[in-house]
């Protein structure tokens, strides 16, 4: 087969084909290439024979073909070509016996295509199949040609459109939205570009809002799918956050942990599984300032608002609180709004002032010309002209008319409400109600300020201090400072000896870190203890005890408390607070030695003996019947409350009186029969006279505790007063305040 090629030749050089491309105006000759042709329609090899042939495979079904390199069959020297035509419906593969074709192992050839296959002495070269036969012709003078034209000779350098993007310097990306930015001549700038994502690396373009944030102090993230509205369960996460069906990866912003500390941003790993921090926020350096926006979602709470981590820095992460708070979206000034348009309204309201209503809005009201002139005063003189409270400021208490308190002309008192005259003493002549709430304020002043308060006419004591007690007329009280109180002091109380009494004592013994139980005598029960000691003829440092016998193997430990006992004889320890023995169940006297001193024992006795310095309840213990040597050990009971005569201090009036109240605060857990268990007597004159005075229940006071007050006690005229207050019957009544009004 002949091919006639027209090309221009220069008369100076041999006949060959120039690097440029030729137009066809300057073609002056007329070449002719003789091709020889074959057909394959199966498996079949290319060798030496096929040099400047065309190969034609023509096949319904694939071909598979080998191709012989240099020795094997022919000298493929270099510049050995053929043609191969894919004709058939079938695709060929041509496979070297040796080395690659076009660093490919073989090369495939489909219908209509065509491929040069070129030797350069050593390894098979060829082009990718091309699917026109100019390609393929100019490939017999440019063996390095593959159908790629530079960009110098008009071409894009490239083979594919995304290819001739990267050639032409037009970037990568599939889609060109650059085609939309206008830019302007010259400068090399854009009219605008929008870049919806937050910079990754250094040299990444910035946005508007990005670089407003920063210069905020904010840390932009990229947005979450959806933000919580409660409390979430990390370990097993929802199906849904705020209505929105999660999917695995989407990032979740936790703001309503109960714990704040757990709050932040993670990543749904699916349904009942734990979420993870995100990367982005799994260290408290990337919290602080932290800003996002949730997405948009038709049902969801959160959609479309902003929020960010209102933190300072050098927290710990899971530890330190992480609160969110709105900056962007609905809902953020809505009350706000409400309160504008409210105040708004405001310009068309003559005289008006606006108020806050406690309920998110506003109120109006209208000023009176007499308010006008108020609020228009310059001065504390003006004001008080306006409103008729006299003119001169010094003169604001006086008999005369124009002060702002006029009193009585006649007494100087101040008038009461029904014409009467009040004295200037508090409660004197007041209602019920009001004299009883004012005699209490006295007596809870005293107790706050700690003293007495006194007055002309009246007396408060709550007993913070023993400033208000009469010490000489009194008897058989104790002043509780700490807990501000007087009550009546105990008779001595009964003592339990448990192991004999000394010196009916044995030998020495040594004693080793253990606690040593008496089950000689146990205490009583319904009693209270107040002291348990132990007998010692030589100082030791000892912890003592106070057991419930569970078994013979196990004891509770209910109190335990040291002693530093000095030697010499019998030495207690008051309880801290006082223990009293329960109706049932068998309660022992212990002590657990700290060291090991020689002190006498008892020898013989039945007790328990545990390792240790024991404490708490189940305690294991050793029983030891009738052949354990003891120390002597005792228990005082708390004796029973004395009859207590408790006087106030006397106070003066300011003329004589002749009748007076009293008025007490009472602890009533001892249920006192008033006026028979409680006795209170008045006296006018120094206590030459006394007055019985009547007892009555009026309320509760503080901390359940009774308020009892006496009537109107007529009693012989004078000008010092005083309250004399008697306990009876062996009943414990603590006294917490008392206030006296005489008239």
């Amino acid at each position: 087969m002949g091919i006639s090629v027209r090309h221009k030749k220069q008369s100076d050089v041999p006949d060959q084909v120039t690097d440029g491309l030729i137009k066809p105006s300057e073609w002056n000759d007329e070449h002719l290439i003789n091709l020889d042709y074959r057909l394959v329609t199966g498996a079949d090899e290319i060798g030496e024979d096929d040099r400047g042939t065309i190969i034609v495979l023509n096949s319904a079904t694939a071909l598979a073909l080998s191709i012989k390199q240099p020795g094997e069959g022919g000298e493929c020297k270099k510049g050995w070509f053929c043609f191969v035509q894919g004709f058939g419906l079938g695709t060929g593969t041509i496979t070297p016996t040796a080395g690659t074709i076009n660093a490919q192992a073989d090369l495939k050839i489909s219908q209509g295509q065509w491929a040069i296959i070129v030797s350069n002495g050593s390894t098979y070269q060829a082009l990718r199949a091309r699917d026109n036969l100019a390609d393929m012709l100019r490939s017999v003078y440019d063996p390095d040609f593959d159908g790629i034209i530079d960009i110098a000779q008009g071409g894009t350098g490239a083979s594919t459109a995304a290819g001739a993007r990267v050639k032409l310097q037009l970037g990568s990306l599939a889609l060109q939205n650059v085609d939309s930015v206008a830019i302007a001549g010259g400068t090399g700038s854009f009219n605008t570009l929008g870049v919806t994502s937050a910079p990754v690396i250094a040299t990444d373009v910035v946005n508007k809002a990005y670089a407003e944030n920063l210069a905020a102090g904010l840390d932009i993230k990229q947005s979450v799918k959806a933000a919580s509205v409660a409390n979430v369960n990390l370990a097993s996460a929802p199906s849904s956050l705020d209505t929105v069906t999660g999917a695995v990866g989407d990032r979740w912003l936790l703001k309503n942990q109960t714990a704040p500390a757990e709050n932040g941003l993670y990543i749904f790993q699916g349904a009942a599984v734990a979420l993870i921090r995100t990367d982005d926020m799994n260290a408290w350096s990337e919290v602080p300032g932290a800003c996002l926006i949730v997405e948009d979602h038709a049902t969801a709470t959160n959609a479309n608002k902003g929020f960010v981590a209102a933190v300072a820095s050098g927290g710990t992460l899971g530890t330190t609180a992480i609160n969110f708070s709105q900056f962007f979206g609905t809902g953020l000034y809505q009350a706000s709004s409400a309160l504008l348009t409210a105040i708004a309204a405001l310009s068309i309201v003559a005289d008006s002032f606006i108020y806050g209503t406690g309920t998110g809005t506003v109120g109006v009201a209208t000023v009176t010309s007499f308010g006008r002139s108020l609020m228009a005063a310059s001065n504390t003189a003006a004001f008080v002209t306006a409103a008729g409270l006299g003119t001169a400021a010094t003169k604001n208490v006086g008999t005369s008319a124009g002060n702002v308190v006029q009193l009585d002309p006649s007494t100087g008192k101040l008038p009461a409400v029904d014409g009467s005259l009040l004295t200037n003493l508090p409660g004197a002549s007041l209602p019920d109600t009001d004299r009883r709430n004012a005699l209490l304020t006295s007596s809870y002043l005293s107790k706050m300020l700690g003293f007495a308060r006194r007055g002309l006419g009246y007396f408060a004591d709550g007993f913070s201090a023993s400033d208000g007690i009469n010490t000489g007329a009194s008897s058989n009280y104790s002043q509780d400072g700490t807990n501000k109180r007087v009550l009546p002091s105990n008779a001595a109380g009964t003592v339990t000896t448990v192991g004999g009494n000394p010196p009916a004592l044995g030998p020495t013994g040594g004693w080793t870190n253990n606690v040593y139980i008496s089950e000689t005598s146990a205490l009583p029960n319904n009693v209270t203890i107040q002291s348990i000691g132990m007998y010692a003829d030589v100082a030791a440092t000892l912890t003592m005890k106070i057991v419930l016998k569970n078994s013979s193997s196990s004891v509770d430990v209910v109190v335990s408390q040291s002693l530093s006992h000095p030697g010499g004889g019998w030495a207690d320890v008051v309880l801290t607070t006082p223990f009293t023995v329960p109706a049932s169940g068998s309660y022992y006297v212990g002590a657990h030695f700290a060291a090991n001193p020689s002190i006498k024992y008892n020898g013989s006795a039945t007790g328990f003996v545990a390792s240790g310095n024991v404490t708490g309840a189940g305690v294991g213990v050793t029983e030891y019947v009738g052949n354990l040597s003891l120390p002597s050990f005792r228990a005082t009971q708390v004796g029973a409350p004395q009859s207590m005569t408790l006087v106030t201090a006397s106070q003066t009036a300011d003329a004589n009186v002749s009748n007076a109240r009293g008025l007490l605060e009472i602890d009533n857990s001892a249920a006192p029969t008033l006026n028979t268990d409680l006795i209170v007597e008045l006296t006018c004159n120094g206590g030459t006279n006394w007055s019985s005075a009547t007892l009555a229940q009026i309320g509760r006071g503080q901390s359940g505790r009774i308020v009892v007050e006496t009537a109107d006690t007529a009693c012989t005229a004078g000008t010092s007063f005083a309250a004399r207050i008697k306990t009876a019957n062996n009943k414990m009544i603590p006294i917490h305040g008392v206030a006296i009004v005489c008239h």
